[in-house]
């Protein structure tokens, strides 16, 4: 029953409709007379045994705000040598010029897409915090690699050896 106030509060103007098969499952419908009902499905995750309300995904309207103060930045590349360094240290010293500068916080809406340049001599790592020369998710010249972590403070990257150019976006 909480999932169905849930999606009555979250989809305001929509009609809940009772289950045919004994609450398992449900659907809504706009208002209005001979509105389609379309079914609210869900998966289980198993590691958590929390239920997942599976959904369409209909996009996201604008790219994330990448202000400090007044002053609107862009995706610069990002040169990532062999310490271990955040998104948002690497994006906020791009457009300083130098190390410990001021953190622009990155707070994407969905997801960070990352890409190697191709004309790097070796790979970047990409993890968490624990992320080195040697350990974290190898991007080689000419590869991407999105992952669905907003926060640019949780996405840590370290060159495998020299200074290598990653291009980035977050939307």
């Amino acid at each position: 029953m909480v999932i169905k106030e849930y999606v009555r509060e979250t989809l305001k103007g929509a009609e809940v409709l009772p289950s045919p098969m004994a609450d398992e499952s449900f659907s809504v419908r706009d208002s209005g007379p001979g509105a389609p009902s379309y079914p609210v499905k869900g998966i289980v995750d198993h590691e958590s045994n929390l239920a997942k309300m599976q959904t369409v995904d209909s996009g996201v309207d604008d790219f994330p705000s990448l202000y400090q103060g007044q002053t609107l930045y862009g995706f610069v590349p990002l040169t990532v040598g062999t310490n271990t360094r955040s998104l948002d240290d690497l994006y906020s010293d791009a457009f300083a010029g130098g190390t410990n500068n001021a953190l622009v916080p990155i707070i994407a809406k969905r997801s960070i897409t990352f890409f190697a340049d191709s004309g790097n001599s070796a790979a970047v790592r990409i993890g968490n915090r624990a992320t080195t020369t040697a350990i974290g998710f190898p991007l080689v010249a000419g590869s991407s690699l999105t992952l669905e972590i907003t926060k640019g403070s949780n996405i840590f990257l370290c060159a495998a050896s020299g200074s290598q150019t990653v291009s980035w976006i977050a939307v």
